[in-house]
């Protein structure tokens, strides 16, 4: 980046972000959000009505939940891989990068917990 690219104020900056680009970061940050999604429907389909007894698919619906958590780990480092290039796709994606983490966390935690037949 040069000292010109510096001085310039955001919405230059950010006008030099192609379409294609652009494009490209949307549909990818609209992507991520398909594995807390997937984990929203496991939890809401397999959940445990009783504590300590597992849900109806108790072993492939917290196994399911895990993969469905690392997968999310590897598409977040992808985004934030597409967006190295471009300082402001860059603070968009940490920014998404950290809201998404937190809600995939607490449904990995706490449906995890409840398809198991443990409650937090």
């Amino acid at each position: 980046m040069t000292k010109s690219e510096v001085d310039q104020p955001v919405g230059a900056v950010l006008a030099v972000i192609r379409p294609k680009e652009w494009l490209r970061w949307i549909g990818g940050a609209t992507a991520v959000w398909a594995c807390p999604g997937c984990m929203a429907a496991i939890w809401g389909g397999c959940y445990a009505e009783r504590y300590g007894v597992p849900g109806p698919y108790y072993p492939w619906s917290v196994r399911a939940m895990d993969v469905l958590f690392g997968l999310n780990l590897l598409a977040l480092a992808l985004v934030l891989f597409l967006s190295r290039k471009q300082p402001a796709l860059l603070a968009l994606g940490l920014l998404l990068a950290l809201v998404e983490l937190a809600v995939t966390f607490w449904t990995w935690r706490i449906g995890g917990a409840s398809v198991s037949g443990f409650f937090l």
